[in-house]
C-alpha cells in the first residue's frame, strides 16, 4: 500500500481503514492489518466521495471589484442592470485577470475535495475569446489534481450578437470541451429557437456535448426547455 487512512467514518457511521495503492482505493475494512509507506490517523473524520461541480462560471469568479469600478452603481437584483454591467466589465477582460480570479476558485475546489469542474467561459462580443483562453490554460495547469472541462458559453446570445457564432466556432477549434447555450437570453421565441438550432448544429459538427441553461429567468412564459425537449425527441443528435 502507498497510503493508509486509519479510523475514518463513513456516512453510515461505520469506522473504517482505507488502503490506497497507485492512487486507487485498494482496501476498505473496519481494521486493516496491512501497513503502508505513509499512514494518516483520521481521528474519526468523515469520509466522502470527492465533489463534482458541473456548472461554475469561473470567468466571473471574484469580480465584485470590477463591478465596483463601474461609473454607475447597479442593483444586482435587477436582471437588465446586471447583464448590462456584466457586459461592461467583460470588455476589460485580460487573460491575466481572468486567470488570477478563476485560479482562486480552482485552488479552493482542490483544497475542499473537488475532483472535477465544468468551467463556463463567456464567449461573446464583450469577452471575445479572452476568458476561454484563460480557462484552457488553467485546465492544462491543474490536470494533475482534477478534471476540468471548459464550456464555450454565449452569454450575450447568438442572435442578439451576430459575431458570437463565429467566436464559438473558433472556441471549439481552440479546444473547448463543450458548447453552451442560453436561449432565453434572446429577445423573442423565434430568436430563442435559432439560438438552440445553432448550438445543436455546432455541437454536432464538432462532436461535442451541449450544456444548455434553460428558462433561468423570472419570465413565466419562457418555454426554451420545452422547445429543446421536443427538438431532441423528434431529431436526436447522432
Amino acid at each position: 500500500m502507498d497510503l493508509m487512512l486509519r479510523g475514518g467514518v463513513l456516512p453510515s457511521g461505520q469506522q473504517v481503514d482505507v488502503g490506497i495503492a497507485d492512487g486507487v482505493i485498494a482496501a476498505l475494512e473496519p481494521q486493516l492489518t496491512q501497513t503502508a509507506r505513509q499512514e494518516i490517523d483520521l481521528e474519526g473524520a468523515l469520509l466522502l466521495p470527492a465533489f463534482v461541480n458541473g456548472h461554475l462560471h469561473a470567468c466571473k469568479s471574484f469580480w465584485r471589484p470590477g463591478l465596483a469600478r463601474l461609473e454607475q452603481p447597479i442593483h444586482l437584483e435587477d436582471a437588465a442592470q446586471r447583464f448590462a454591467a456584466i457586459h461592461r466589465v467583460k470588455q476589460g477582460y485580460t487573460v491575466e485577470d481572468v486567470t488570477a480570479r478563476a485560479e482562486r476558485s480552482i485552488r479552493l475546489a482542490v483544497q475542499h475535495g473537488t475532483c472535477a469542474l465544468r468551467l463556463f467561459a463567456d464567449v461573446d462580443e464583450a469577452a471575445g475569446l479572452t476568458a476561454l483562453q484563460a480557462l484552457l490554460q488553467l485546465r492544462h495547469k491543474y490536470r494533475r489534481w482534477l478534471t476540468i472541462q471548459v464550456v464555450a458559453f454565449p452569454q450575450g446570445g447568438v442572435v442578439r450578437e451576430r459575431q458570437t457564432a463565429q467566436l464559438l466556432q473558433q472556441a471549439l477549434e481552440l479546444g473547448a470541451d463543450l458548447l453552451g447555450g442560453i436561449p432565453w437570453i434572446e429577445p423573442h421565441p423565434q430568436a430563442q429557437h435559432e439560438h438552440i438550432e445553432l448550438v445543436l448544429q455546432l455541437a454536432t459538427q464538432h462532436r461535442v456535448e451541449a450544456h444548455f441553461v434553460l428558462d433561468d429567468t423570472t419570465d413565466p412564459a419562457s418555454r426554451t426547455a420545452e422547445y429543446l425537449a421536443q427538438r431532441l425527441i423528434g431529431s436526436p443528435l447522432q
